[in-house]
């Protein structure tokens, strides 16, 4: 139409053309290293399948899982709790390991509706999600970073932008940067449409 080359190339500016070729820029390369650990939900047959080598969503690597599941039996032990957990796929069982000082903080009593937990693989530890848990382990700057980004009410989450200038007079942008790859790397926030948008799980 604009020139006489009668080509149809496909994709958006990924083959050779009067734009050049599109590369990576050095900050996108370090930002998916970074953040290799990714938060997602699935079911319990894509745990059991996973075998050795972990679970990929997308030929990514999750570390991080949320699994909605029934909760059928539950077995305390000192050093920890299993779980037999059921979904619409499949049956496992789940472990929480107790630590000395929290193991009188909270009675576990069987479920019989759904619940969700998080936990970790190929580990298998689970940690179950309540609000007097969902703070261990967060000092006060991680905890005020997670408030905001729990309240955000959008399917997308909230911008790091919007997160900064929430958070401007109390921290830098490089505290509010750790901050975010700690807490995805740790399990509490994921990051949604790209690599600044974030929620909490």
């Amino acid at each position: 139409m604009w020139n006489d080359q009668s080509r149809t190339d496909g994709g958006f500016f990924n083959s050779q053309n009067e734009f050049g070729n599109v590369t990576n820029t050095p900050n996108q390369r370090q930002k998916s290293a970074r953040r290799a650990s990714r938060t997602a939900p699935i079911v319990i047959k894509q745990a059991l399948n996973c075998g050795d080598e972990g679970i990929k969503i997308w030929g990514t690597e999750i570390q991080i899982v949320s699994i909605v599941a029934r909760v059928q039996n539950i077995r305390e032990q000192s050093t920890k709790i299993t779980y037999t957990i059921q979904d619409i796929t499949g049956r496992m069982k789940a472990v929480l390991w107790l630590e000395q000082e929290s193991m009188d903080e909270n009675d576990v009593e069987p479920i019989g509706n759904n619940s969700s937990m998080m936990g970790g693989l190929p580990a298998n530890s689970m940690v179950g999600m309540n609000d007097n848990m969902s703070f261990n382990g967060l000092n006060v700057r991680q905890v005020m970073v997670y408030k905001l980004i729990s309240s955000a009410a959008s399917d997308q989450g909230i911008s790091k932008q919007e997160l900064l200038s929430n958070l401007r007079d109390r921290m830098t942008e490089v505290e509010l940067e750790n901050i975010l790859e700690f807490m995805c790397n740790e399990g509490h926030t994921y990051s949604t449409i790209d690599e600044e948008h974030f929620r909490a799980t």
